[in-house]
C-alpha cells in the first residue's frame, strides 16, 4: 500500500475508464510517437505536477517468434528515450527501467532461442 501522499498513474496505448477498475488513472501513449509521449507527459503534469517519486517503465513490446521486430526499435529503443527525454523537465526520485528479456519459463521455445534475444531487445538493455 502507498502513502496517502503517493497516487499511481499508468501510461497505456489505450487508457479507456480503467480507473475505476484498476484502482488508479491511465493515460493514453502511443510511445513510438514524439507528440503522442509529449501530450501524455503534458496531460500528466498538468494534472499531478512536476514532482514525480518512481517512474517504472516497462519497455512493452515483446514478439514470441524471435524475430528482430520493428517495434522493438519504435517501441522500445526510440520509445525508451523519448520517455527518457521527456521526463527531464520533472523531478523524478527514482527511475526503473526494464526491458523485455526472454523468458526462460516459456516451455515452447529452446533454450538457445532464450540465449539469443532479437537484436532489438538487447539495444533497449543499453539504455540509461
Amino acid at each position: 500500500a502507498l502513502d496517502d501522499g503517493y497516487r499511481i498513474v499508468g501510461f497505456d496505448i489505450k487508457a479507456g475508464d480503467s480507473s475505476t477498475e484498476i484502482g488508479f488513472a491511465v493515460l493514453e501513449v502511443d510511445f513510438t510517437a514524439d507528440a503522442s509521449v509529449e501530450l501524455a507527459l503534458r496531460r500528466f503534469r498538468d494534472a499531478y505536477g512536476t514532482r514525480i517519486a518512481s517512474v517504472v517503465h516497462l519497455a512493452a513490446y515483446f514478439d514470441f517468434t524471435g524475430e528482430d521486430h520493428p517495434l522493438y526499435q519504435s517501441a522500445n529503443v526510440d520509445g525508451t528515450r523519448r520517455l527518457l527525454q521527456g521526463l527531464q523537465d520533472f523531478e523524478v526520485a527514482v527511475r526503473l527501467h526494464r526491458a523485455t528479456r526472454p523468458c526462460s519459463a516459456c516451455s515452447d521455445r529452446s533454450s538457445r532461442d532464450r540465449a539469443t534475444p532479437p537484436a532489438g531487445r538487447v539495444r533497449t538493455w543499453g539504455i540509461s
